[in-house]
């Protein structure tokens, strides 16, 4: 009797510590969305498609890594794969050890017997030791003897100029993505590497741009290569001036970075793209129609050689005609209510979306008052929605 009730005890304790183990090894296989608007994408790189878009907060079952992403899989059944850098894989807590029960002690001493082994068929290995998840190809995790806070290393080992390998992608002031932007570039260009830290490049480009870089978006290159992008030829000047400075404009264009994009918009609680550039002019004295076009016709046809910070850019994003508006910054850039991005927000006329779907500028200042009575008679009335059509798959990177 006795001998059976010390059995029954192992195999209660066995089944207890393999579930914990098992809890365990659940535990280390989630990581929760540490950032807002992630994209999910249907392989390892940002060159692939775009699968969702899901929210900070989010946990999902990783069920693979390669060169710093994790493939994971969501309470809901959609799986893709994020970057490492946006996720937050904590290790699992340490299981509560279960208290101690004294044994139970027989009526009478039982003779000296060989110790009870637990029960045939019960699994000794490997739950019966601790499991662990080992993840390959992730950052870096070996253990440091020096402070983790240390000088940027000299290139030595890394290559002696990189290529751009992904379009968008951001050059940041440090080595972190939640450093400030310098600038953002498009594949294919070239630079200086300067230093290493940490996975990142501290690069430099032709025209004296320097910054960080992250290693998941650059591929080394021949030391002779050469950036593409040549200097941007010389502004004209004699041409006419908006009501109030230009920068003065821009800077109220830019106040509006990261105002929602709304179907139909028209003021900060959500614009659509027609309907921030009336909002931003207006604020300087300029009065547009309403839609985008209806604004491509105001002022007068730009170049787009020629343009200059404060002329609107328009698009064909759908249909035959003009559907999508923005207005020019300078370097190649402009800024926009986006539908795609969801939010006002800045791009480059190089980007092979907009590349192709360019359809022309104006530089405004000067109306005729038939352009002015437009305007006049179409402020106030029902906003008319307007969208540019979806984005591309790849989106900015770091």
């Amino acid at each position: 009797m006795a001998s059976l009730l010390m059995a029954t005890m192992a195999m209660g304790s066995m089944t207890a510590l393999t579930g914990t183990l098992l809890g365990q090894q659940k535990a280390q296989k989630t990581a929760t969305v540490a950032k807002t608007d992630v994209i999910v994408r249907s392989g390892p790189g940002t060159s692939y498609d775009r699968v969702a878009k899901v929210d900070k907060g989010r946990s999902a079952e990783i069920l693979e890594s390669r060169n710093g992403w994790y493939k994971l899989k969501f309470s809901g059944g959609t799986t893709g794969w994020i970057r490492a850098d946006m996720l937050s894989v904590a290790a699992p807590k340490a299981a509560a050890k279960p208290a101690a029960k004294p044994p139970a002690k027989p009526a009478v001493k039982p003779a000296e017997k060989p110790v009870v082994k637990p029960a045939e068929g019960l699994p000794e290995t490997p739950e019966a030791q601790p499991t662990k998840i080992v993840i390959s190809n992730v950052a870096e995790e070996k253990p440091v003897e020096k402070p983790i806070e240390k000088a940027p290393e000299p290139a030595k080992a890394a290559p002696l100029k990189i290529e751009i390998k992904g379009n968008d992608v951001n050059i940041r002031k440090e080595p972190n993505t939640k450093a400030a932007r310098v600038v953002q570039v498009d594949k294919g260009r070239v630079a200086d590497v300067l230093a290493k830290k940490d996975g990142w490049f501290k690069v430099k480009f032709q025209h004296g741009t320097i910054g960080w870089v992250h290693g998941d978006f650059v591929k080394p290159t021949s030391a002779s290569a050469k950036d593409p992008v040549k200097p941007a030829p010389a502004k004209k000047t004699s041409t006419p001036k908006l009501s109030g400075a230009a920068a003065s404009l821009i800077d109220t264009a830019k106040d509006q970075i990261g105002v929602r994009y709304r179907y139909g918009g028209t003021s900060r609680s959500g614009f659509d793209c027609s309907g921030f550039v009336q909002f931003v002019f207006a604020k300087h004295g300029v009065k547009l129609p309403r839609t985008s076009l209806s604004q491509s016709g105001v002022g007068a046809k730009v170049a787009k050689s020629d343009l200059i910070v404060g002329d609107l850019v328009f698009f064909v994003t759908r249909g035959s005609r003009v559907s999508h508006v923005g207005i020019y910054i300078g370097d190649g850039k402009f800024i926009h209510a986006s539908s795609g991005g969801g939010r006002v927000r800045i791009d480059a006329l190089s980007t092979s979306y907009y590349a192709k779907r360019y359809a022309g500028a104006r530089r405004v200042g000067k109306f005729s008052s038939t352009f002015l009575d437009t305007a006049k008679a179409e402020l106030g009335q029902k906003a008319v929605p307007e969208e540019e059509g979806p984005l591309p798959m790849t989106e900015p990177g770091g």
